[in-house]
């Protein structure tokens, strides 16, 4: 990797200082020259991103004077690596002389709460010069950008740090704080003044270099701790992580996984704080957030630290219930939407680990108090369902749930089973049935209000005043999955939307998150973010449906960019992103999921079983599991899947394994036949037996898969008729869940189905983004091979029959006719525009697209700017379509009742909201010199809006219906500028209507035209980049109005480029065109009338909650 210069930028993009780190004690070392750092965390002040400088570092080599060796006096194959227990560097000046260089964090502090630690450096210059090290304090470091400007160069930083040398060891104290450190080698020292404080020059007395580093708030104690032996205490390091990576590992066919396995093992490790948790990153996150740790330090045979964590929570919960999150300072804090729900997974997973008695009776009552707290914060109405602020599944989910949610209400319904868990272990058993119940309500509530029936998955949520968001996120699908709170047809056509429209190319799943500066390669839109705590969820959800090989793909995304050429062992917070993140909470979950999903070892001492449920992909012929009393070693052999096992408990064994349908299956458990269960689920079967309650076993399974091929379309257009047949099994019927067919025949060979032509009509209005989104839908065969009766799960992509896309120009109208249907269309094509009808000759072959050209001569000089309604009949297909043209008009503006009219800094009162999180990071930016610079606003040439210095509020909250007389006005048509104030929270639903009623005159029905704004489709985030931290949905030079390729023009059937980080385009957010201006997005409405109109009113409706806009002018033709 290339070398970062001092002379570049700081930034976030390339990170160059690699850290290490155990209790208090972090160490770090920069990758282009050796310069050094011992640091630690505050212990007196909660610092979020901060840490504390003990001292710098710098190396030198020479006889009397020395070289000190910065960027320019090394050359570039200089670097720097983790090892186990700390960092290696090696440096090559360009004189050719080779100086390695080591810091390790000792073994010291973790048996206290006192902020205290120690470390190693090593120096040795391969050659006959002398080592020399200049030190000295620092002060308060932001790690976060690169090149650090602490760690930069060869000064010290000591204008308030003060060193002095007492009796072979130099005393190093700064003036605002009270942490003393020690600095004691074979050196000899010189002491440097610089303004009012002063640093240290060390002479080494040979090639080599050994220094202990310590620190202390008790001067007696650094110095006791500098006093150590720096090889004894060297080899501490060593042995202590050689017996870690010895005991704990895991052997595939894929080396990236193995050594990733070992890099989580370390990150884990060197992120524990005793007795407050684990730091999320060492590197520059210095303070805890959620806990989800805690499982894999109980498979890594630690879960005294899980009890130790949860009685710091316990200790500093909030007088409300809440449990915090803990500062390095010991004290609780809450940030984000809580973390209640991770409380209650440790806390299940560790008493299922343990069969604590003592610390279920002791986490009991607060356990009622937290269960109380988050149903009285996140259900004020006590409807079941829980909603939530930020981070309601993992690390970085920084979407909020500001309703009724999937993954919150899922939690919910979780912790509710929770609490029946440890109610049920200490024999309360009518709480315990209690809180079942209300657990298995929820469940049932959450069917009838968010589920989406034609789509087999939940919507997102459903705001509080009842509007669905359709869109889910990852864990909506994920957490109802993982928590068995769905049946299997469910779950596979919920998992089916996860897989195909939220996961990449390489497997790995992205969620629809708002954290600005987190992405793939870019923030596309609704910030399709790759984080790597995410990825271990998605196996865990893939393995419940015995997807092995969708399994391991999101766990070796990961590992590829721990193993790889960047990273280098640290785990990344998120895919590509160049930070050294070292971030614990993902090295973690993705440590559990290889233990608990791939290699499937569960643990549940409360019931005394420990299930074996490998899920080992379809490729891997071997692979091996060591943890501490566990050892698990798979093989595919001879046709038979053997299972060499050690489990060092006695709990009663129970091997469960998912499978292809298969026939004749037969287990041998040492030696002994054992009586297989099977239970058909939905496209697999799961072969469960007893193993009995030994503690080695060599258990070999060999079965018949049942061959067998389905025979139907990959995509078919609404209101088709297509034949379906399997070869190798009889039909006996179908389960069409999501009613997608309007007829079901049975035929000789199989079945002949008629899909219903209305399934894509409530997803129209949001676009050629909603008809991609709401594409795919599943339904299921029953089948039957002799007298083995089960499910298999089909998938459909559905297409629109026809769509219609029109352009106007010099006198004709130019319809791209796509005829998306098994069948051809043909005959004469007619087109009614300005109530006056236009023939042509029409063929368009099946599953193909023709352009259609009308000539329109005749109402040429009718045509307005932007969209005009006409009417296309072809064959027996009729549509409402838009003519798009390019023309130049006369157009009015209307002047706006100036009373009306707000100043900019009013959205502010009407469009920031709790949910937007941290995507909001540029409010001032929102609208900044737009009515000082800007006169008129054009969206589409040859319509200027007039600007009157300010906008017309639209909110739910504060201004529902706004009315905007137009009596005495005459047009055909009426256009808006308007820019809504709205975020990712507002995805997939209707947020606002426009009614534009004219005059009733002699008509019996009020003449009303109905515009519903729905996002996406008619409008855009009012945000632009700079406001949204990079997550507009269009920015200046986004194509609009382009129709995207056909599922049937594709290998794999679907719609191209509906994977992310690709997926969603900004080209399909909007139907129409947009123009962004002084960090504002403006789309334009138009309602055609279809002739000139005597105007009454023009009304704007705000539907939903936690919504605003601006009306910023009106124009009229």
């Amino acid at each position: 990797m290339a070398r970062i210069s001092d002379n570049v930028t700081p930034s976030l993009d390339l990170l160059d200082e690699r850290a290490s780190a155990f209790q208090r004690s972090v160490v770090f070392m920069r990758q282009a020259y050796p310069n050094m750092a011992y640091m630690t965390f505050d212990s007196n002040e909660h610092r979020g991103a901060n840490h504390l400088i003990l001292a710098k570092f710098v190396v030198g080599i020479g006889e009397d004077n020395p070289v000190w060796l910065t960027y320019d006096e090394c050359d570039d194959s200089t670097t720097c690596d983790n090892v186990p227990g700390g960092l290696f560097g090696t440096c090559h000046t360009k004189d050719g002389v080779r100086v390695e260089t080591g810091i390790y964090p000792l073994l010291v502090g973790r048996d206290t709460e006192k902020a205290e630690g120690a470390c190693v450096i090593k120096v040795k210059c391969h050659g006959d010069k002398k080592v020399w090290l200049k030190f000295g304090n620092g002060n308060i470091s932001f790690m976060h950008f690169s090149p650090n400007k602490d760690m930069m160069g060869p000064e010290i930083d000591c204008e308030k740090g003060n060193a002095v040398i007492e009796d072979g060891v130099v005393v190093i104290t700064r003036q605002e704080r009270d942490e003393i450190t020690c600095v004691r080698g074979n050196m000899e020292y010189e002491r440097k003044l610089k303004g009012e404080g002063s640093y240290i020059v060390g002479k080494g007395a040979s090639n080599e270099l050994k220094v202990i580093v310590s620190f202390s708030k008790d001067k007696d104690r650094a110095l006791e701790l500098s006093r150590l032996d720096p090889d004894e205490e060297f080899k501490k390091v060593q042995d202590y992580y050689a017996d870690l990576l010895n005991n704990i590992y895991i052997k595939t066919p894929n080396p990236e996984l193995d050594e990733a396995f070992a890099h989580a093992l370390l990150n884990v490790e060197y992120s524990y704080l005793y007795p407050y948790g684990w730091i999320e990153s060492i590197h520059h996150w210095p303070t805890m957030w959620h806990m989800e740790h805690t499982a894999a330090e109980e498979w890594y045979g630690r879960p005294e630290r899980t009890k130790i964590v949860l009685r710091a929570q316990m200790k500093n919960m909030f007088e409300n219930g809440a449990i915090p999150d803990m500062c390095t300072t010991g004290k609780g804090r809450r940030d984000w939407g809580g973390n209640n729900q991770f409380f209650f997974r440790e806390v299940e997973h560790y008493l299922k680990m343990t069969l604590d008695m003592d610390f279920a009776c002791e986490v009991e009552p607060y356990m009622d108090r937290v269960i109380k707290q988050t149903f009285d914060e996140y259900d004020p109405t006590y409807s079941g369902i829980i909603g939530w602020g930020t981070q309601i599944g993992n690390q970085e989910d920084f979407e909020s749930t500001p309703g009724k949610g999937a993954a919150s209400g899922s939690c919910g319904a979780e912790m509710l089973k929770t609490m029946a868990v440890v109610k049920g272990l200490l024999g309360k058993t009518e709480e315990a049935d209690k809180y079942r119940r209300l657990s298995e309500y929820v469940i049932e509530k959450m069917k009838k209000t968010i589920w989406l029936d034609d789509l087999g998955r939940y919507a997102w949520y459903e705001d509080v005043v009842g509007k669905k968001y359709l869109e889910t996120t990852y864990h909506g699908i994920i957490y109802p999955i993982m928590h068995d709170q769905l049946d299997d047809f469910d779950m596979v056509s919920s998992i089916d939307h996860l897989e195909y429209r939220l996961t990449g190319p390489e497997g790995e799943v992205y969620q629809t998150n708002h954290f600005g500066d987190h992405a793939y390669h870019w923030v596309p839109t609704w910030g399709m973010q790759c984080g790597s705590n995410m990825q271990p969820f998605a196996t865990k959800a893939y393995s419940k449906l015995g997807m092995a090989d969708s399994a391991i793909k999101p766990l070796e995304f990961i590992a590829k960019r721990v193993c790889g050429d960047f990273q280098r062992g640290s785990w990344p917070e998120t895919a590509n992103e160049k930070r050294f993140a070292y971030f614990s909470p993902s090295a973690a979950v993705w440590a559990q999921e290889i233990i608990e999903s791939v290699f499937g070892i569960n643990m549940n001492l409360i019931e005394n079983k420990t299930f074996i449920s490998p899920c080992m992909p379809e490729s891997w012929d071997k692979a091996e599991l060591k943890l501490p009393n566990i050892h698990l070693v798979y093989e595919r052999k001879d046709g038979k899947f053997v299972v060499n096992a050690k489990i060092e408990n006695d709990t009663s064994k129970v091997f469960r394994i998912l499978l292809p349908p298969y026939e004749n299956i037969k287990a041998i458990v040492n030696g002994r036949e054992a009586e297989v269960s099977t239970r058909r689920r939905c496209g697999f079967f799961e072969a469960s037996f007893e193993m009995g309650n030994e503690r080695e076993f060599l258990v070999e399974i060999e079965y018949r898969k049942i061959d067998y091929s389905i025979n139907s379309p990959k995509n078919i257009a609404v209101g088709d008729i297509f034949d379906i047949s399997v070869s190798g099994l009889e039909i006996l019927g179908i389960d069409d869940r999501c009613g997608i067919f309007s007829n079901v025949q049975f035929g000789r060979k199989g079945l002949k189905l008629t899909v219903k032509d209305t399934l894509l009509d409530n997803y129209e209005k949001f676009g050629y983004f909603g008809l991609m989104n709401f594409a795919r839908r599943v339904f299921v065969l029953k089948v039957k091979k002799d007298d083995i009766v089960f499910d298999l799960p089909v998938k459909l992509v559905l297409m629109k029959d026809v769509i219609f896309s029109a352009t106007y120009e010099e006198g004709r109208v130019y319809v791209d006719l796509y005829n998306n249907m098994n069948k051809a269309l043909s005959g004469n094509a007619k087109l009614v525009l300005f109530c006056k009808a236009f023939d042509t000759e029409c063929h368009v072959a099946a599953r193909s697209v023709k352009q259609l050209v009308f000539d329109v001569k005749s109402v040429k000089g009718d045509m307005a700017p932007g969209m005009n309604n006409a009417r296309i009949i072809v064959g027996d297909k009729v549509a409402d379509i838009e003519v798009f043209a390019d023309v130049k008009a006369d157009i009015r503006n209307v002047e706006l009742d100036m009373e009306m009219i707000k100043p900019m800094q009013y959205w502010r009162e009407i469009g920031l909201f709790q949910s937007h999180g941290h995507m909001m990071q540029g409010p001032d930016n929102f609208m900044k010199d737009l009515f000082e610079t800007v006169d008129k606003v054009e969206v589409i040439e040859g319509v200027p809006f007039k600007l009157s210095g300010g906008f017309i509020p639209l909110s739910f909250d504060k201004h529902r219906i706004v009315r905007i007389p137009l009596k005495g006005m005459k047009a055909r048509k009426v256009y808006v500028l308007f820019s809504a104030f709205i975020d990712n929270h507002n995805v997939f639903g209707v947020p606002f209507t426009v009614e534009l009623e004219i005059e009733k005159k002699d008509s019996f029905i009020r003449p009303m035209y109905v515009k519903e704004l729905a996002f996406p489709g008619e409008i855009d985030m009012g945000f632009g980049n700079n406001v949204i931290a990079g997550f507009a949905t269009y920015v200046n030079g986004t194509k609009r109005g382009a129709v995207p390729g056909m599922p049937y023009t594709t290998e794999d059937g679907d719609y191209p480029n509906t994977r992310p980080h690709i997926y969603p385009e900004r080209d399909y957010w909007c139907k129409y065109k947009a123009v962004e201006v002084c960090n504002t997005v403006f789309n334009m409405i138009e309602i055609d009338t279809g002739k000139a109109s005597d105007l009454k009113e023009i009304r704007f409706i705000a539907n939903n909650a936690d919504i605003g806009a601006g009306i910023y002018a009106i124009n009229l033709f």
